[in-house]
């Protein structure tokens, strides 16, 4: 036992004495703002990326102060980022949001051409409806897409213009709950769209789940082999460690 608390004690100051641990305490995750936004704020189905000096703008660490409340970090990790956020300003201040990390906000907002206080709300009634928040942002984007493509019509959507906007992410999220016209297709998922439309020559889908960064722009780490090699398909847990 003193053994092992002694290698604790000694991982523990290498982390109070590393560089960066004032910007982990201040910022977390957002602390490494300028690496995610440069490989993750894709949108127009990973054809595009918002230019870093924008992102900052709407969504970059200035931003992040604005909301922060409370963070704690997974077991062992030292960067806290599972957050708490409160809108203080706005239409909708008051608002408190538990989420993974203010990433999740900041994808929302990429994907759907809206700003921090939108995307909040956005991903607010993503939680409150029970639906995935990364399948929803990459489907949408995807059948958005196929729609300024002309590959789907407003036949198809049952009279629905699809936009990236804030007013078109609510519509959705509320069709898709019910069921509803267009909605139950996306209800569906992946699967139903893929079926339904036949475009899975553009989806970046692998056993019927999105991709969570594009090694075209992140590199071919082993977050993104493990996409290829998980049973269950993409996700965080399985290929992030070193």
């Amino acid at each position: 036992k003193r053994r092992f608390l002694k290698l604790v004690d000694g991982m523990n100051e290498r982390i109070r004495n590393y560089p960066g641990h004032k910007s982990w305490i201040d910022l977390g995750m957002m602390s490494n703002w300028d690496h995610y936004a440069g490989e993750a704020l894709e949108f127009n189905n990973w054809t595009e990326l918002l230019p870093l000096d924008k992102a900052t703008e709407l969504y970059g660490p200035d931003i992040y102060r604005k909301v922060k409340k409370f963070r704690v970090a997974c077991p062992s990790c030292p960067v806290a980022h599972r957050e708490i956020l409160e809108l203080r300003e706005g239409e909708f201040a008051g608002l408190v949001l538990h989420t993974g990390s203010f990433m999740d906000i900041t994808l929302t907002g990429v994907k759907f051409h809206c700003d921090y206080l939108q995307a909040t709300k956005i991903h607010d009634l993503l939680d409150r409806s029970g639906l995935c928040v990364l399948t929803f942002w990459h489907l949408i984007d995807f059948v958005i897409d196929l729609y300024q493509q002309g590959k789907i019509t407003e036949k198809d959507t049952g009279g629905i213009t699809l936009k990236r906007d804030f007013e078109t992410a609510v519509m959705l999220i509320d069709k898709v709950t019910r069921r509803e016209g267009f909605g139950d297709i996306l209800a569906g998922g992946w699967t139903e769209v893929l079926k339904r439309f036949n475009n899975e020559d553009q989806a970046m889908v692998i056993k019927d789940a999105e991709v969570i960064l594009d090694p075209r722009v992140s590199g071919f780490g082993t977050h993104e082999f493990s996409y290829i090699t998980c049973p269950r398909g993409p996700q965080s847990a399985t290929g992030s460690s070193p």
